[in-house]
């Protein structure tokens, strides 16, 4: 882990957007720090998201890291205290650099759920893609629920058009204001989202008032 190699160096890390529960007691030697929180507040979105839409029968598609996989952990927990049954809850925990996600597409549709959780990055477009292919996509009538890691524009950039219509999703957005918004946009004005940008101020900030502090 980087993370690792970053104290045995005895450097400061400072992440404005890491959010894998994994860290919040590790030997880190009082050198990690972030302003973004954990996906336990994030499953508890998710899942409070999924069971409002009245799902009974859910499916969990996450990919193999700690991100996924914590995420995919707290989120059945979660559903598990809303209501929802274990045995009616599925969770596949898949491989992100797969060439194929057909067999994965296909155990969700052996189960047949109302809903479906997608907890992934970029592979999410192959995923959704195949996931239409077997009538279970989104625009197929499936309520399919995504996270910070793939509901951006990217997503939408890689799936034909219309695929993603009716998905909804979870993602970690800090009220910054209009006039945060437009400083940023006149550093980039290509900006197309503004995740964790305000993170990434504090994060920046905070660690210059440090260094000026330690001198």
């Amino acid at each position: 882990k980087v993370i690792d190699k970053i104290v045995s160096a005895g450097v400061v890390q400072f992440s404005p957007a890491n959010t894998s529960d994994q860290f919040v007691c590790y030997a880190d030697r009082g050198l990690y720090f972030r302003t973004a929180p954990t996906d336990v507040l994030q499953a508890q979105a998710l899942a409070q998201l999924i069971a409002e839409d009245g799902a009974q029968r859910v499916s969990i598609l996450a990919l193999n890291d700690p991100y996924g996989t914590g995420l995919a952990e707290n989120t059945v927990t979660n559903l598990v205290d809303a209501g929802i049954p274990e045995d009616q809850i599925q969770k596949i925990i898949y491989d992100p650099n797969a060439q194929s996600f057909n067999a994965e597409v296909d155990q969700v549709a052996n189960f047949a759920p109302d809903a479906v959780a997608l907890i992934g990055f970029e592979e999410s477009a192959k995923i959704i893609t195949r996931m239409h292919e077997v009538g279970i996509g989104p625009s197929d009538g499936m309520a399919v629920f995504g996270v910070d890691g793939n509901m951006g524009n990217a997503l939408g950039e890689n799936v034909a058009e219309g695929l993603l219509d009716g998905m909804a999703g979870t993602t970690p957005l800090t009220d910054t204001g209009e006039e945060f918004q437009q400083r940023l946009l006149g550093v980039d004005p290509g900006l197309i989202d503004f995740n964790y940008a305000g993170e990434s101020y504090d994060a920046v900030i905070v660690s210059a008032l440090a260094a000026e502090q330690a001198g």
